[in-house]
């Protein structure tokens, strides 16, 4: 997750969201090329889909091409073929498609050819005969599509393929033509597969399966933009192939990277494609535990402040947003062409919660950044909230900006210790709240975080906090006319502390522009603080009133090991401030091999060990003298020595 804003709504999502497709333009030839490689039928022709035949534990790295493709392909596309006009010869056409890219696309050891013909050139992996078994080059395109979109680790099928009255030339982009650059892409597809598999090995349900996917790419990516702001042409966004080697893509890349996820891990993900906010967009379907179908947007679990496209069903996910759009509405299988979709299943118009999970989700929104989590809503309705620690394996570092925003019930909060951060606005307008507890963990408070929640006292700030943001805590602590500063405070934004509403109403749009806001210095409002720390500065420059404090200490210890070139000792330094002393030193390490602690290594060290070694009485430094750290002298002790000697003439 590398976006945080909460976005006022979802209008904007077709910018900034959604792709725009590859065109599907395809290309009829009028005239062949030269020369081209035509894959035999084999044992293709009319073949089922191969079943993986590899035990669960099987790594990707020990699969062949036809297990591993097999192994992370939806077969979803596949069957939907047959319900189709001339469904068996689609679903052999499928299949010869299928066998060829598991015995070429991943171990093609040279570079893809390439040809020109009509004034233009193109690359291409080989043509493929449909005339076998299809009508026309409409249900070869229709078939090649539902190909693509069962089988994400065949991430060369990018551009729109050739045709001619008997042949599909399957043709891919510039950047995927070197053998070498696949190479190194399969590698990382491996790793990524495996990494994401010890990642969920021990996940029993469905629905912790596929949210461990969810999280583990919204955790890893980030949207890519051009230089305009606009979704990333480039065909490597578009695939599996921005997650593995640039940790970024746009909604196919997302969509079709937890299709391949999932279906490696055994829980077959359906791919969809069509509209989201009126702009084309990638999505995915999968069952849950319930045996029943529903939505999931990873693309949009990590670009809005929210994991709300999860488990979802038709109510949340389909609902028109403010642009008057269907915020999800698939192809159909009426489209024809490159945009013919199978039919995908019913879902249930209410969202997938499992009963253990309850009592969060139906109170949070959250999102995963930088392996923990951020609540981002609450929705709940309770006057006293308590904020968990962990969930779902994560630890709540932060409440998110305008987590409970305007919220006119709550009138307590309960923070965790593992409570990082409390973002902008994120309590904003609170006029019930009353008490919340600032944990230790706390380093930063945003901007205008608790502004406007006049009802809130006996704040005491934690040691640690680092950063206070401005209008923080705009007209609060109305009745106490008081605040503790932490030593540790570095800096205080404007209005932060010990300004209340003036007497004039005020407009303010959110934004830290306090020029439109009716505002004064409380009446007797006293800062407590140390001298020339943030605290300090900040009451001076504001002429509020305040009280100097005496910093205590915080002490904690660090043993420092001794070395052949220094002492060792205990660093004592406080944990607030840079004062630190030393104490309980201990010598340093005489030289490895020292028998007679003069401070050189050479041969008389050797012989010395030698003879402490046959029995003569001889007095030599044990420690220096153990070369191989087993705590005993041994002949290996001595050989090492000789041999390093002998290597240092």
């Amino acid at each position: 997750m590398k976006i945080k804003k909460l976005l006022a709504a979802l209008s904007c999502a077709a910018l900034l969201f959604c792709t725009s497709l590859p065109a599907y333009a395809q290309d009829e030839l009028t005239e062949a090329p030269a020369e081209v490689v035509y894959a035999q039928d084999g044992q293709s022709e009319g073949t089922a889909l191969p079943a993986e035949q590899v035990s669960a534990d099987t790594n990707a790295s020990e699969m062949t091409a036809t297990q591993l493709l097999a192994a992370t392909s939806s077969t979803y596309g596949y069957k939907d073929l047959a319900k189709r006009s001339n469904g068996s010869g689609r679903q052999k056409f499928y299949n010869r498609l299928f066998n060829y890219a598991a015995e070429n696309f991943a171990t093609s050891p040279t570079n893809v050819a390439q040809f020109t013909t009509g004034g233009k050139t193109y690359n291409y992996f080989a043509k493929i005969r449909y005339s076998d078994f299809l009508s026309s080059s409409t249900e070869a395109i229709e078939t090649y599509t539902v190909l693509k979109y069962d089988c994400p680790i065949l991430y060369q099928l990018m551009s729109a393929p050739l045709y001619d009255s008997d042949y599909l030339w399957l043709t891919v982009p510039d950047e995927f033509i070197q053998a070498s650059v696949r190479e190194g892409y399969r590698k990382k597809i491996l790793k990524y597969l495996d990494d994401f598999k010890t990642r969920s090995a021990g996940l029993t349900t469905r629905y912790d399966k596929v949210l461990c996917a969810n999280n583990f790419l919204v955790d890893k990516l980030e949207y890519a933009y051009d230089k305009s702001g606009d979704p990333d042409p480039s065909s490597w966004a578009h695939s599996i192939i921005g997650a593995m080697e640039y940790g970024k893509g746009v909604c196919e890349c997302y969509s079709k990277t937890v299709q391949m996820l999932l279906n490696y891990i055994g829980e077959e993900t359906i791919y969809c494609i069509g509209f989201g906010n009126g702009g084309t967009h990638a999505w995915d379907m999968m069952k849950m535990d319930d045996g029943k179908y529903y939505y999931l947007d990873v693309t949009w679990n990590d670009t809005t402040s929210g994991n709300i496209y999860f488990a979802a069903g038709t109510t949340s996910f389909n609902a028109r947003s403010s642009s008057g759009y269907l915020k999800h509405e698939p192809f159909l299988s009426s489209y024809t062409g490159a945009y013919f979709l199978y039919d995908l299943p019913s879902v249930p118009a209410a969202d997938y919660i499992p009963s253990k999970y309850a009592s969060f989700l139906n109170n949070f929104d959250y999102y995963i950044e930088n392996g923990k989590m951020v609540i981002s809503k609450y929705k709940g309705s309770a006057t006293a909230v308590t904020v968990p620690s962990e969930m779902f394996g994560y630890k709540v570092a932060g409440i998110g900006d305008y987590c409970f925003y305007s919220n006119k019930t709550i009138t307590k909060v309960t923070l965790p210790d593992t409570l990082e951060f409390i973002g902008d606005l994120a309590f904003c307008h609170d006029y019930a709240l009353t008490t919340v507890n600032f944990p230790k963990s706390l380093t930063s408070i945003g901007h205008d975080a608790f502004f406007m929640c006049k009802s809130l006292n006996g704040v005491t700030l934690p040691e640690g906090l680092k950063t206070i943001g401005s209008g923080a805590f705009f007209n609060c602590l109305l009745k106490d006319k008081a605040i503790t500063v932490p030593y540790t405070v570095t800096s205080i934004g404007v209005y932060a502390i010990g300004y209340i509403q003036g007497s004039q109403g005020f407009t303010y749009n959110n934004d830290c522009d306090y020029s439109k806001v009716s505002l004064t210095r409380a009446s007797n409002f006293t800062v407590s603080c140390y001298e020339n720390r943030a605290g300090h500065t900040y009451a001076k420059n504001n002429n509020l009133s305040f009280k100097l404090l005496n910093h205590t200490h915080v002490m904690v210890s660090t043993i420092v090991p001794p070395t052949t070139e220094a002492q060792g000792y205990t660093l004592h330094s406080c944990k607030y401030c840079n004062y630190n002393y030393k104490d309980n030193y201990t010598p340093k390490l005489g030289l490895v091999g020292d028998a007679d602690k003069n401070g050189v290594v050479d041969n008389t060290d050797l012989e010395l060990i030698k003879a402490y070694l046959s029995g003569a009485t001889v007095t030599i430094d044990l420690t220096s003298c153990d070369y191989d750290g087993d705590k005993k002298v041994t002949l290996r002790d001595y050989a090492l020595l000789r041999n390093d000697l002998s290597n240092d003439r």
